[in-house]
């Protein structure tokens, strides 16, 4: 069984199986670790595998890939070998290979770079199908095809993480309001997350009536706004009003509210 990981916001939760929310930006983490048996391993140590890991994200028509592999030594000219990254899904206990990366060792190009005997790919590939358990391995090859060593990656962690948004209330504005009397309060907020549409603001105490407002307003991360919220004092002496805000958006799968409570005194 494939091991899922759900990210709401800063929280992980381990589910089960099942479809991404639709607006989800998915993850997927290889972790190559398993070595075939009976796999021998070479004894030059630029042509042995130490470790590799990849990640990848897929967010609407494209998937970021990024992996990183360990050789057991610097490559050259004499040491040369042709590293292979394959990607698959799980078919009938096999992985079937639906994408591959191979470049030589010692002078690698396009997506492929050298530090050492580290070697770092960065690309960009089509969508994954998040719905299928994924699967990969990475090996060293000979210019014959000789395989020289070879890691395996069976399952595949798949992380989906869910558009949120959480609002901070800055301040609020227009506290001295006439008793009795309906009175607009300004509320400023500070964003972070995904767009959002709009926000609603409310609040509640002892001594004070207040109307719940839901403004039209666009926030994107690090954005602020200022909310109204009407509110009525229903005595002449000072009352503790608890302010909310919270931001709303079609695409939001999470909202976080701001809090903050403040004095309401009679003008005079």
């Amino acid at each position: 069984m494939q091991r899922w990981i759900v990210v709401l916001g800063l929280g992980l939760v381990v589910a089960g199986l099942g479809a991404a929310p639709a607006e989800a930006g998915v993850y997927h983490h290889w972790q190559f670790d398993s070595r075939p048996s009976g796999q021998p391993t070479s004894t030059v140590a630029a042509q042995t595998l130490v470790s590799a890991s990849a990640d990848s994200e897929t967010e609407f028509t494209s998937t970021t890939f990024d992996a990183e592999v360990v050789l057991g030594g610097v490559p050259d000219d004499l040491t040369r070998s042709y590293l292979q990254i394959a990607l698959g899904v799980v078919e009938d206990g096999t992985c079937r290979m639906d994408w591959q990366l191979s470049v030589p060792t010692d002078r690698p190009g396009g997506p492929a770079t050298r530090d050492g005997a580290v070697l770092s790919v960065s690309a960009v590939l089509p969508p994954l199908d998040e719905e299928a358990d994924r699967c990969g391995w990475v090996q060293l090859s000979a210019a014959d095809g000789t395989v020289l060593d070879r890691l395996d990656a069976p399952l595949a962690d798949t992380a989906f993480i869910d558009p949120g948004g959480a609002i901070r209330i800055q301040a609020v504005d227009g506290l001295r309001v006439r008793p009795h009397h309906w009175e607009r309060l300004w509320v400023q907020v500070r964003y972070s997350g995904a767009p959002a549409q709009s926000v609603r603001a409310s609040g509640e105490g002892h001594g004070v009536d207040v109307r719940t407002t839901r403004q039209r307003i666009r926030l994107h991360d690090g954005d602020d706004g200022w909310v109204p919220l009407w509110v009525r004092l229903k005595r002449a002496e000072p009352v503790r009003l608890n302010v909310s805000a919270i931001p709303l958006g079609d695409g939001l799968a999470f909202s976080g509210a701001g809090h903050r409570t403040v004095t309401l005194r009679p003008a005079r």
